[in-house]
């Protein structure tokens, strides 16, 4: 089996691991319903809407961040190669690699406190709701074909 089709599987399980879970948990409907400040969320309105609207604007910045990695050897031109373990050496990189972990991290606390303080989902399946929906777009952002090195 050539390297491109090993890769392109191994993505596929990661999306199919985090669509099995993003599923189950009904992810997008409770991070709609904290956004929308529906079902029931009146109450706590103003801080649900804003773990909703923060995990979704962060989790869009790091798949932004993300594809913006993956294309910066096209942006940089032919013949420029760069090494994403020596990110330091690189002008770009050295800030894109640090906030790129840093809207991981919190977009992904964010959106696990949100789930657990604002939706009937407890903590276990918060925790599971959002690693679901963070592995999903990490595997779907990976079996892209400007990906394969």
């Amino acid at each position: 089996m050539s390297r491109p089709a090993k890769h392109t599987i191994k993505q596929l399980r990661w999306i199919a691991l985090g669509g099995v879970l993003t599923y189950y948990t009904e992810v997008v409907h409770h991070l709609r319903a904290l956004i929308d400040s529906r079902d029931g969320l009146e109450a706590s309105w103003p801080w649900s809407r804003i773990g909703g609207w923060a995990s979704a604007a962060l989790g869009g910045m790091t798949v932004v961040l993300f594809l913006y990695l993956l294309l910066l050897p096209k942006l940089l031109g032919r013949g420029v190669e760069y090494s994403p373990t020596q990110y330091r050496n690189n002008d770009r990189m050295k800030v894109v690699i640090p906030v790129l972990t840093a809207t991981i991290f919190f977009g992904w606390s964010t959106l696990v406190t949100s789930l657990y303080l604002f939706s009937p989902l407890g903590f276990i399946l918060s925790v599971l709701a959002s690693s679901g929906l963070y592995i999903l777009s990490f595997g779907v952002i990976g079996v892209l074909p400007f990906v394969s090195s």
